[in-house]
């Protein structure tokens, strides 16, 4: 967490952040709108996911498998 400041990824969270598991920061917690940023992380390499990846504005958790399937009348 990041306090009030953005929500960034630092030199430190990189250093720290090496195994095989989703990150998040958190930044801004006074505000009226805070930040938050998500990332997966495999071994020092990271991949940025939208928040709403395992958050939803509904509050009910999203399916990961969600994100990869095609409904059938989009496939070519």
């Amino acid at each position: 967490m990041h306090g009030n400041m953005d929500a960034f990824w630092s030199e430190t969270d990189d250093m720290d952040e090496r195994n095989g598991r989703l990150y998040a920061v958190v930044g801004k917690v006074d505000d009226p709108k805070p930040e938050i940023r998500l990332r997966v992380g495999v071994y020092g390499n990271w991949m940025s996911l939208p928040v709403t990846a395992l958050f939803t504005a509904n509050h009910h958790p999203a399916d990961l498998s969600d994100l990869h399937h095609v409904p059938p009348e989009a496939e070519i």
